[in-house]
């Protein structure tokens, strides 16, 4: 499920983007535990997220992130 997308929302997700092609995975990852908990159903973030927690370390995080992105688009 996607949420109603803010400029905002829009900006910082380009913010992230940009955070994750250079490799700042902590950063990326402490801006997107925000965007996924201010946007529970946003796929996309549960999905970046996991890929953060994944970079970091923590498979069993990543793993539960896209189990709930999969239940949320299972497409």
């Amino acid at each position: 499920m996607m949420p109603t997308i803010s400029p905002a929302l829009l900006d910082t997700m380009r913010r992230i983007g940009a955070l994750l092609q250079a490799g700042d995975f902590r950063t990326a990852h402490a801006q997107l535990e925000t965007v996924a908990g201010a946007h529970p159903d946003y796929v996309e973030a549960l999905r970046l997220l996991a890929g953060t927690k994944l970079a970091l370390g923590d498979a069993a995080g990543a793993e539960a992130l896209l189990r709930r992105a999969l239940a949320l688009d299972p497409d």
